[in-house]
């Protein structure tokens, strides 16, 4: 997204904007984990839902969400991958 004077937003309203994966957002709470996200230049989509993660930095850090987070993104980059986007 593009501000009035040529710069780039990466985050507006909760959603988060990068060139390779599109726009999106994630969102966490004890027991479930989100992700979702939508590529415009491929025009998919996708969410990503889980109940299980290791909570093991739960507390102390962000550490454990967003390697879970990475995980998921990495899964579905492969997934999207082998069937063609």
């Amino acid at each position: 997204m593009t501000r009035n004077d040529g710069t780039d937003y990466t985050y507006v309203l909760g959603v988060v904007c990068d060139v390779v994966s599109g726009c999106g957002h994630s969102g966490a709470h004890e027991g479930y984990l989100t992700n979702m996200i939508y590529n415009p230049k491929t025009e998919v989509a996708y969410v990503i839902f889980t109940n299980i993660w290791d909570c093991s930095t739960c507390g102390e850090s962000l550490d454990s969400i967003m390697g879970e987070l990475k995980v998921m993104t990495d899964t579905a980059s492969d997934i999207l991958e082998k069937i063609g986007y």
